[in-house]
Parts: C-alpha cells; structure tokens; sequence
C-alpha cells in the first residue's frame, strides 16, 4: 500500500561550527563549544575529521547533517582552503536546504569580509597564484554573502561571556524554530500532526509577564493511560526545599487525578524559586482549577489535520491510492478529530486491501475499537455511580437536546442532573454549545457499548434500548418480565410496524422513559412520503407503568390513555399528531382534579388536539407549565372554556390571526409566529404584572410566551 516518498535527511548534529583553529582554538572557541555542550546542544567541530580524508564528501554529509552552522570569521580564517571550501558547502546548504548560518565575526571588522579588504583580500591574492580562478570566485562569492549576513561582532559585546551567552541563546532560538519546522508542520516525524500550533497558544500562556510561579493546566479528553499505584512525593526535606528555592524550574505532571497531587507539589508555590513553570495535564478541569491554573483547553484536530496523521499511520505518509482516499475519508470522519482514535485507526488497517478497510469500519460503526474504549473509559470510571448513569443516559438518548430540558428529565429520574452535568463537562465528556449538549462520536459510542455489555444476547435485561431492532423485538416478544428496561427511544423512521398487546408493559416495572418519535415533521411526512412505522394497540390495551416520568408517543393511536395508568410522577408527556380525544375517563381516579378542556395541552405535556377530561380535575404539582399549541396542519378555532390553572400557561401558534377564546383576556401579550416551534427554547417575558386570580374563576395567565 505504500509508496514511495522524499523525506529530508535525518539530522545528525544540532551545530556545525566553521573556525580557524589558530586564531581561536585554545580560547574563543574552546569557551563556546563548552557552553553548547552545556546546553545540551549536540556540536561538530571539524577538527574531529582526520586531516587524511577527503574534504568534499564527508564534510557535505556532515554539514547537511546539521540544523545551523557558526562560522567565525577570525584574522586567518581565509588563509585556509580549508575553512573556504567548508563555507561554499554552508552557503549551498543554506540555498538549497534553509539550513541556519549564523556569522560571528571574532577580533575582526565585518567590512573586511564584505569587501574583501585587509587579510581576506591578501588571503584571495594569495590563493589566486596556486587555484584556478573558479575556485577563487566561489569563495569570493561564499565570504561576500555569510559575510553580509545578520551575526554577532565580538567587539560591540563585552565581556566575552557575555558574548557566548548570547551566541548560544540565539542558536537554541534557532534550534527550537527549525525543529518545529521538522517535527510539526509536516506531521511526517514522531506522529506530532497539528502540534505546531498548539505549542503557539500554550507559549503566549507561558509568556504573560510573571515574577512569581506560573502554572499551566492542560485540559482535553483522556488520551494516555496512566496508574494511580504510584505513592505521593512530598518535598519535606529543609535541604531540598532550600536548594529548590534557588532555582528556577520546570516541573511536569502527566494526568493529574487526585487533589492530593497538587497539595503535594503544586500549591505550596514558596518552595519554588521565582519564574518557575509548573505544567499540569489533566482529564478534569476542577482538579486544574484546584491547582490555580491557567487552563488551556485542547481542541480536537481540524479536518486537515486528522487526514494527516491518519495518513502518517495508514500509509506511513505517503498518499493513498485512488481506491483508498475513500476509505481514507470515512475512517477520519469516525475519529472525529480525536488523535488517539486516528492513530490506532490508521496502525489496525495498515497494509489492509480496500474490502478489508471497509469491513472493518463496517464493523467499527457497532462496536468500536477496544484499544481506543479502554483509554476514554478511564474518566469513565472516575465517576460516581450517579455520574456514571447520567453519562450513559446522554450517551443513548440525550446528544443534541436542549440542556435544561435534559436537567429537567433526568432530576425526575432521582439523579443529581445538575451537578452531574457540570462534572461530565469538567471531565471532557460533554460539552454545553448553545444550550444544547455535545458529546464525541467515539464517547457515545463507549457509553452504548457499556450499556449493551450488559447483556450482550438479551437486550431484554439491558437497561436502556435505542436499537430499533432490539426494541421490536423486546415489545413484541413474550420474554417474560423485562425488569431491567428503564428507558426506551424508537426512532419510527427506522422500525417495522409492530402491534403492542395489553401485557407489554406489564413486564416493565421500572420503565421511567418512553419515546416513539418521528424524526420528521408532519408536513416533511406528507411532502416526502416518508415512511413511519405504525405501532398499534390492540383492544385490551390498558396498561402503562406508573414509574413513567417521561411519556412521547408520536401517533398515538387510541382515543385516551390507559385506564389503569396513573401519572402521578409523570413530569413531561407529549402525544403529537395523536388520536386523542380525551386524556382521561371521568373515573379515572390516577389525574387529580381541577381543570375541564385545554387545547393542545402540555405541562411539559404536549398534546396535539384533546379535551383533557370532561370533568374538573387540577394537578397537584405547582412546577407544572401548561401550553396552548396551534399546529400548522390542524388550525382550528379554540371554543372552549379552561378553568383556573395554578401554573404558568403559555400560548403558542403559527397564526396571528386565528380565533382565540374567551378566556384570553386582552390584557394578554399578543400572540406570537413560532413556525419552527420544536426547535428550541426562547423566553420572552411581558412588562405587565400578571393579575391574581381567584380560584374557580375561568382565565388563564399568559404572562410568559415560550417557542418550545
């Protein structure tokens, strides 16, 4: 599958230094290459060549073999041949390759080597009687051009310390730039794809003017593992405390989990010396907040930057054959941007004909890949039992839904939504944009996983059902009792068409969420013929489980609910497009008194068109908001009266002109246009205070309009 590429050749030497040896040899130069060292910078001095060997090849290689050159032009540097055929291959290098010359011009005047004057004008005289004039040219022209290069001239820097500081500052600048250029841009080295750039934004947090102990939070989601087996260093030691007090330094801690980790070595910040950097990386933000950090977030690869390092691992860098590109895209369009996830993507289908790539990623699409679930489930796993239940149920129901409605539903669940939600978001499991909550393709999929791990063969004993599949065959199956089932979500684009008897859900006790939804709106049903199951009841149907909190039955197909339902702890329900004509029988003991008829009802409830009961009956939950929707295809005139409700209601419609009821006073707010009114939430909130009302008297209160 590979082919064939030209990669730069691998460099060998940080810094090649070009010198006349009996000018600076024993001094100027023994002092610098020692503070190089010092720094860890990897440095040639030609004198190591035996004097034996051919110039031209080896020291080509050598020089082309290093990031940046230092040539010191000294007293006698053009007397030697030596060094001028060294700065020919320099300048071609340069040229050619963008390799670093960084000119010093030791105890000498720059103009003698831009001119050509003084010594280096005798030196060419001189050489001009033994070498052919070609020869003599190309050093003329090597000595004029690194000559009128940007270097440093060692009489305008005194002491000279201070001169090879400076030297050797400039050259790790350097270094740093040209290994950036390597390493990053090209993403062809170590698999640092899209690192360039993010090194910049941590550098700018880095370089805020701060004279005390900085520190920087990395924050993302989870990519490495990591053990908690190792025991905490405590620097308790006066001796140790006083040494680091002195210096200044850089302390890095990978995964940070526990708060103890940053008591330990991050907060008592006196111990370190000033201008010390502490960089932390971590899964959970609050650890980081914890610690005072400024806390950088790292975002997930742009589209480039995912299909390059697919690429690097795929492929081995080199691009794919036509046939692939295609499988190139949809593996990038399954990673999602998340680094981890590519790399392995790309190292399982290396050398993997095109059917084999597509078979995988088939495969991939149900299950995903264990190296890739292990690592994201370790934040997982760093949850409570609460948490951990609020994640899986946003994993299989809650992608994309507005966020305080997900709150809403889940706090009726007995979770602690609220605060669970803010730790999934300190965590990087989720993330809240424009109200509504966000999850990683490759996050929901571990969490699905998770659920279906719970018994692989029997969905019937998972707790929570979203495959279509898997739901038809639990509601129409005699499976016995399916006490595990808690919530069901059936997408009817996607099911067949399915008769539910009177025992169905009888088996499920604990169910505290139903949804059978369309993921069309009614008029994109009959524009486009877009199919929808049909689920029937048979006659004896007469059973929903009381546990229900949540209740969405697109179509509904009886003209009521259930007899024998009581909905005591229902918080949202929402028959559209049903066939409902009332919400309950006059006997029905379950709905606790005080309303008659309200049109397209809600409370949280959602009712396209029904009386609600025809007698008086009122909840018993204050919380409860009451809507008047108008849907677009069922415009009618509201002719019917609603008693005293002890809630909010709102009204809702597409028509400013439709016929409203009595009971809409004209002290209400005008009518609003929400023709998109399942998209999202808007509050507009009326100047007016509303007006008290007396029990039994027959108004309602509009104050508060919502598009829902």
């Amino acid at each position: 599958m590979a082919s064939t590429s030209s990669t730069p050749p691998r460099r060998k030497y940080d810094v090649f230094l070009s010198f006349r040896g009996l000018d600076t040899r024993n001094a100027f130069l023994s002092h610098l290459f020692k503070a190089l060292t010092e720094k860890q910078i990897i440095t040639f001095k030609d004198e190591n060549l035996d004097r034996g060997e051919r110039i031209s090849n080896t020291l080509l290689q050598t020089i082309r073999e290093s990031y940046v050159s230092v040539v010191i032009f000294s007293k006698n540097y053009a007397c030697s041949t030596w060094c001028l055929e060294e700065l020919v291959t320099i300048l071609q290098c340069n040229e050619e390759m963008g390799q670093v010359v960084l000119p010093v011009f030791y105890e000498i005047d720059p103009t003698e080597v831009q001119e050509l004057t003084g010594s280096y004008g005798n030196a060419l005289m001189n050489h001009r009687k033994e070498f052919e004039d070609c020869s003599v040219e190309s050093w003329s022209h090597a000595l004029k051009k690194v000559g009128a290069m940007a270097g440093f001239v060692s009489w305008d820097t005194k002491p000279e310390s201070k001169l090879i500081e400076e030297i050797v500052n400039h050259v790790w600048k350097k270094l740093n730039q040209a290994f950036s250029y390597d390493h990053c841009d090209d993403g062809c080295d170590d698999g640092l794809v899209g690192i360039n750039s993010r090194i910049k934004d941590i550098e700018q947090i880095l370089c805020r003017e701060s004279k005390g102990v900085r520190i920087l939070g990395i924050w993302g989601m989870g990519g490495k593992e990591y053990s908690d087996q190792g025991m905490p260093i405590k620097i308790s030691s006066f001796s140790i405390k006083k040494w680091i007090m002195r210096k200044k330094v850089l302390i890095v801690l990978d995964d940070v989990n526990d708060s103890e980790q940053i008591d330990f070595l991050v907060r008592p910040r006196d111990i370190y010396g000033p201008e010390s950097t502490i960089i932390m990386t971590s899964r959970d933000q609050q650890i980081l907040k914890y610690g005072n950090a400024d806390i950088y977030e790292v975002k997930e690869l742009n589209s480039d930057e995912a299909f390059k390092l697919f690429i690097l691992h795929a492929f081995k860098g080199n691009p794919p054959a036509e046939a692939l590109k295609e499988v190139a895209r949809m593996a990038v369009e399954y990673g999602r941007g998340n680094p981890l996830a590519l790399k392995v993507l790309g190292s399982t289908l290396y050398d993997k004909s095109t059917e084999e790539c597509r078979d995988h990623l088939k495969k991939l699409e149900d299950i995903s890949d264990k190296k890739i679930q292990n690592i994201l489930r370790i934040s997982f796993d760093d949850l409570d039992d609460d948490e951990k239940e609020i994640f899986l149920d946003i994993a299989c129901f809650f992608k994309w839904e507005d966020k305080n409605e997900v709150e809403s539903i889940l706090s009726s669940f007995g979770r602690s939504a609220i605060i669970g939600i803010r730790v999934l978001q300190d965590k990087s499991l989720i993330t809240v944009s424009n109200k509504k909550i966000e999850m990683h393709d490759l996050l929901q999929q571990m969490g699905r996983d998770i659920v279906r791990q719970e018994c692989i063969k029997h969905p019937e004993k998972r707790s929570r059902l979203w495959i279509s599949q898997d739901i038809y065959h639990v509601l129409t199956k005699d499976l016995g009792r399916s006490i595990s089932v808690e919530s069901i979500s059936l997408d009817m684009s996607n099911s067949r068409d399915m008769e539910l008897s009177s025992t169905t859900f009888e088996r499920m006790s604990r169910l505290k969420f139903l949804k059978f939804y369309s993921p069309y709106s009614h008029q994109q049903e009959l524009d486009a013929a877009c199919k929808i199951c049909n689920i029937s009841l048979s006659k004896e149907f007469s059973f929903l489980p009381d546990e229900l909190r949540y209740l969405y039955w697109y179509k509904y197909p009886l003209t009521c609910l259930p007899l024998n339902f009581c909905p005591n702890n229902l918080v949202q329900l929402h028959l559209i497009c049903s066939h409902v004509q009332q919400l309950c029988k006059r006997d029905q003991g379950g709905w606790v008194g005080g309303y008659s008829h309200v049109y397209d009802f809600c409370a949280g409830f959602y009712v396209d068109g029904v009386n609600l009961v025809d007698s008086k009956y009122s909840f018993n939950k204050a919380t409860f908001e009451f809507y008047l929707i108008f849907m677009p295809e069922n415009r009618r005139s509201v002719n019917s009266s609603v008693v005293v409700i002890k809630c909010g209601v709102h009204l809702l419609c597409d028509d400013k002109d439709i016929n409203l009821p009595s009971f809409i006073h004209r002290e209400t707010p005008s009518v609003y246009s929400f023709p998109c009114w399942r998209d999202d939430t808007i509050e507009i909130k009326e100047d007016e205070e509303e007006e008290e009302e007396e029990e039994g008297e027959e108004q309602v209160n509009c104050g508060l309009i919502k598009r829902v």
